[in-house]
């Protein structure tokens, strides 16, 4: 990268994010070209961890509580009263492709409702 494409970047942080079913990753890029690959994450029990668990806990209010494998081990550890409020995802990343489909609008539903109603009784007409 010349020094001046560096000076012209309007980018503060380029970020990446390896979100996959079992483990997460994260890298970055600074403007003046510095790639930075994160792959040591702390973690409580087990100490750096090259690829943590794609997991998260979140308490009754909805707020994080733990990340990677800390959040399997946290809720582990919980009575059973608390593991009925709190929330453990995981292994979760294939459950948001379930709907393909885009959103539609309630109008685009019911011109689509309108033309599988037309098509049905013009099958019907002998």
């Amino acid at each position: 990268m010349a020094a001046e494409d560096v000076k012209k970047s309007t980018f503060k942080l380029h970020v990446g994010i390896d979100f996959g079913t079992d483990g997460s990753g994260l890298a970055y890029a600074l403007p003046n070209g510095d790639v930075y690959i994160h792959n040591k994450w702390k973690s409580k029990k087990y100490g750096a961890i090259t690829k943590p668990k794609t997991q998260i806990l979140l308490n009754e209010e909805g707020s994080c509580v733990a990340f990677g494998i800390d959040a399997g081990e946290v809720y582990a550890q919980l009575d059973s009263e608390t593991q009925k409020k709190w929330l453990l995802f995981e292994r979760f990343k294939m459950a948001l492709y379930e709907n393909l489909e885009p959103s539609k609008s309630p109008q685009q539903k019911k011109d689509n409702n309108d033309e599988e109603d037309q098509k049905k009784s013009s099958i019907d007409k002998p």
